[in-house]
């Protein structure tokens, strides 16, 4: 018996052009900019929140500094900024955690955006961008400190980490390792996705008014609609 011709195969094995995913993703947001801007007002929020925690966390150090006790002055500072940093942490992973998980929902089903979807999200947000946040500065810290170089890939390989997160429903390291095997797949597009997201998010914040309330929701819907591409591709 003759053996069938083989067919072509018809499988997608590269993702779109970065321009088309760019395009996608600030096409939403020019569509529907009212329910992007109310995602952003959580930003505002965190620097009043962050405000309000400020005043009795320096009143630390002014009191380590009126004890005239240098060692008291330096911990009063290392624990002020300690403090600060902790919850700087906390209230901004909160809020890019449940933007992205946001989005992602949105994107699925159209359940739609805007404040209310944020505050939907938040302590599923916080959970999901906490570890996350803090993979992502670890490894791009550790880059840096071997001439740069690493700490740049280690930003390229993350930058679909959160959105690999929320839609697959794994935690940090497992995401992290998929998003290297698809950095090591197709690095050039990977790379240029992290040259995107640092001009994008850098182009954003130069916008007069409302440039705040949009990076994080500039920055998420670009990493959800680049996952979005990347998911069906193998690896």
């Amino acid at each position: 018996m003759p053996e069938s011709p083989k067919l072509p195969s018809t499988a997608v094995v590269s993702p779109p052009p970065l321009m088309d995913v760019v395009q996608q993703a600030m096409g939403d947001i020019m569509k529907r900019p009212a329910e992007h801007l109310g995602m952003g007002l959580w930003m505002l929020i965190d620097i009043f929140v962050l405000s309000i925690l400020a005043v009795p966390i320096a009143a630390i150090f002014i009191i380590a500094a009126n004890s005239r006790n240098e060692v008291l002055m330096v911990g009063g500072f290392v624990v002020m900024l300690l403090l600060l940093a902790i919850g700087a942490l906390v209230i901004t992973s909160a809020t890019m955690g449940a933007t992205v998980l946001a989005i992602t929902e949105d994107a699925e089903s159209g359940t739609g955006l805007g404040f209310g979807a944020v505050q939907r999200h938040l302590g599923a947000g916080l959970r999901l961008a906490l570890p996350a946040t803090l993979l992502n500065q670890a490894a791009v810290f550790a880059g840096t400190l071997f001439c740069y170089f690493p700490g740049l890939i280690a930003f390229a390989v993350l930058v679909p980490l959160m959105p690999i997160m929320a839609d697959r429903k794994v935690g940090a390291v497992e995401a992290a390792g998929i998003c290297w095997q698809h950095f090591r797949a197709r690095p050039g597009w990977m790379a240029g996705l992290a040259l995107m997201d640092f001009l994008l998010t850098f182009a954003v914040s130069m916008v007069p008014m409302v440039g705040l309330l949009l990076i994080v929701p500039v920055r998420m819907a670009l990493g959800v609609t680049a996952w979005r591409a990347l998911r069906p591709l193998p690896v």
